[in-house]
């Protein structure tokens, strides 16, 4: 643990001191001195006074510590200027057990023979092990230490003999040279007084399922030496080591016509097999359950791991089968070549044949193939100064910074965005923000710090116009970070997550709309939306971590497809008919979406779009009803609709109340007729 105490220039240049000072009291001020009595400070310029624990143990493993700096003299007191204290500390690696013995051959020795300590063999566990928390360690190794009493004396040394047949407790124990602590357990050896000749070998699977056709094996098979004729192990006798033997089944095989495991087992010369019966019982094939992305790309391959395919039987559980393009039994095939294009545009048909019993269960899956959607705005946050970024850092939480970025792939076009961050320390190095190697970074390298959310938000809705096109909605949203620790990206527009995204490799997606970032490695991340949507950009990046990485923003981009008025009216209506949209804060985030709409005139045609999660109402419909529940009420007070005060409460009813006695005279005279 370092302790420093500094404190800036402005001082005067006379002559004082000062006293480091701790106390390891919740209750009262009884302070120590930390170091020598008194300690000369310069405080005519920026300086510092340090202690380090190291080797002393006084502060750690304390459980509370309060830390002081005492002034010498009143002048000092005087003269000293914005003073800070810093605390580091490292983890203490610690030795906490040791477990899982082992003997390279049974543990059965016969009286007269030696004990070779390198085939015993058991695992060191630590804390906070820079190069592990486990070590693997046999009899010789330095540190270990063997008896046959638990008090450790006397010891026994290798090539150690039993006189007496019996079982034995062997207590073994590991001294971490480094001075990380020491600990210790037991071991049953048994010793017999007759010589042990094995002869063969004995196997049982402890696993009470039943086997069914079409699964696949797992098991818990225990192989057992048997010794001068057995045919059963004898009663305390411990299993071999699973890496000593084969299996002709191994775990996780496809279960078809099989009858027995033939296990193998080989000491020096000599092999020694058992035949495990297993009994696999027929089943018949109901159907099959299928699942997969919404939608595929022209210019992406087709990947059938992206499929989830599910056999449902009559008896056991449902069956998940592997690719087999040549369709042999227990896989299943597909009529669309694993890693071919798609080449028109459409619903496409995903056959699926799962080959049961010279049959087939067949079911298919409709996906929607689309063009690839076209570049609208890109941005290369690098050595542009965006939001004042320079290789001059600056430090604390950025609010609503906004900058105008420029489109890459239209230099003549320029949009808004606004910069929000958030850390635990703004001040310090995870509210660090500026240029690195010419690339937008938020927080430190060494040590790591991180912030613990960074937010880029468009302050309008976004479009981009390409080949004198507008591009208005949608489609993909692609960034490109690098991150030290794992964290969270989002992203939405007007509100409406993702349904899918991809990280790197661009075939295989992954439903979801928050994607874990790469532990510090490069990440390209590509969301994708159920459908085109229209709306104001939010990408957030967040780490809860106690101590997050730095991460760095290098790249954005958004991509989509040019709408008519009515195909950006019946954009809108797709997005009022998610499940939320009848929150407030949903209503706030669809708002520039809805006046975007009214520079073109396009929401005129809101009235033919009729929305199936609310009881078929039309969105224009939708749209009159929430602007009377929420139209007078500022979005930051509406969290939900359980949030709201009596204020808003009052005026979200007269709204509604207003609506409805407009349409009254419509109801009457709907009567009258």
């Amino acid at each position: 643990i370092l302790i420093t105490w500094g404190w800036s220039s402005g001082g005067d240049g006379g002559s004082y001191s000062g006293f480091l000072a701790y106390s390891n009291s919740s209750i009262n001020e009884a302070w120590e001195v930390l170091g020598s009595v008194q300690r000369p400070m310069s405080l005519s310029t920026a300086g510092s006074l340090t202690y380090s624990d190291i080797g002393s143990d006084v502060l750690m493993g304390q459980a509370y510590l309060k830390f002081a700096l005492i002034f010498g003299s009143e002048q000092s007191k005087i003269a000293l200027k914005n003073i800070f204290i810093k605390v580091e500390g490292t983890l203490k690696t610690t030795l906490v057990s040791v477990s899982n013995p082992g003997f390279l051959l049974p543990n059965r020795y016969r009286v007269n023979e030696p004990f070779i300590f390198s085939d015993f063999t058991f695992q060191v566990n630590y804390t906070d092990r820079p190069l592990g928390n486990t070590l693997e360690v046999d009899g010789l190794t330095s540190g270990v230490s063997l008896s046959l009493n638990s008090s450790f004396d006397p010891l026994i040394t290798s090539g150690h003999t039993f006189s007496v047949a019996d079982t034995y407790l062997l207590y073994f124990r590991y001294l971490d040279p480094t001075g990380f602590g020491e600990a210790s357990s037991s071991v049953e050896m048994i010793v017999d007084d007759i010589l042990k000749v094995l002869t063969g070998i004995y196997a049982v699977d402890q696993s009470l399922d039943s086997l069914y056709r079409y699964m696949t094996y797992e098991n818990n098979i225990s192989v057992y030496p048997l010794y001068n004729d057995a045919v059963i192990p004898e009663e305390g006798e411990s299993p071999l080591s699973s890496s000593l033997y084969s299996m002709s089944i191994p775990f996780g095989t496809l279960l078809l016509l099989q009858t027995v495991n033939v296990i193998t087992y080989a000491q020096e010369l000599e092999t020694f097999t058992f035949d495990l019966p297993i009994d696999i019982q027929s089943r018949v094939g109901l159907s099959l359950i299928l699942g997969g992305p919404a939608f595929y790309y022209l210019d992406i391959p087709f990947d059938v791991t992206t499929l989830t395919v599910s056999g449902v039987f009559d008896l056991g559980n449902n069956t998940t089968p592997t690719y087999d393009s040549e369709g042999s039994d227990g896989t299943f095939s597909t009529n669309i070549v694993d890693g071919s294009y798609f080449t028109e545009v459409g619903l496409a048909t995903i056959i699926v044949s799962y080959h049961v019993n010279e049959t087939s269960l067949v079911n298919s899956i409709e996906m929607m193939i689309e063009e690839p959607p076209l570049s609208m705005f890109e941005n290369i946050l690098n050595g542009t100064e965006d939001w004042d970024a320079s290789i001059t850092p600056r430090y604390g939480s950025i609010v609503d910074e906004v900058d105008s970025l420029t489109n890459e792939i239209d230099l003549n076009q320029s949009l808004d965005w606004v910069l929000n961050t958030l850390a635990d320390d703004p001040l310090g190095d995870n509210g660090r923000f500026g240029l690195v190697n010419e690339v937008v970074r938020f927080g430190h390298d060494t040590p790591y710090h991180g912030p613990k959310e960074v937010e880029i938000k468009s302050v309008d809705v976004v479009t981009g116009n390409v080949d004198e096109n507008t591009l208005c909605a949608i489609q993909e949203v692609r960034i490109d970070l690098f991150t030290q620790t794992v964290g969270q990206l989002t992203v939405s527009v007007g509100g409406i997550s993702p349904s899918y995204y991809r990280i790197n490799n661009f075939n295989m997606m992954y439903q979801g709309s928050t994607a874990n970032t790469r532990d510090n490695a490069p990440g390209i991340y590509i969301f994708s939306f159920p459908y085109p949507v229209i709306g104001q950009v939010t990408m957030s990046y967040s780490n809860d971590l106690p101590q997050p990485g730095y991460v760095e923003w290098h790249y954005f981009g958004l991509f989509g497809y040019s709408a008519s008025e009515i195909e950006k009216a019946e954009i809108l209506s797709f997005m009022l008919d998610d499940c939320d949209s009848c929150l407030a804060s949903t209503y706030h985030d669809l708002l520039s979406t809805y006046h975007f709409l009214e520079q073109s005139g396009a929401h005129q045609f809101l009235y033919q779009f009729t929305l199936s999660q609310h009881g078929q109402i039309t969105a224009e419909q939708l749209w009159i009803i929430l602007v009377a529940r929420y139209g007078n009420v500022e979005p930051l007070s509406l969290e939900s609709p359980n949030s709201m005060n009596t204020d808003v409460m009052i005026k979200s009813s007269l709204g509604f109340l207003i609506l409805i006695l407009m349409a009254f005279p419509f109801f009457l005279k709907r009567i009258d007729l």
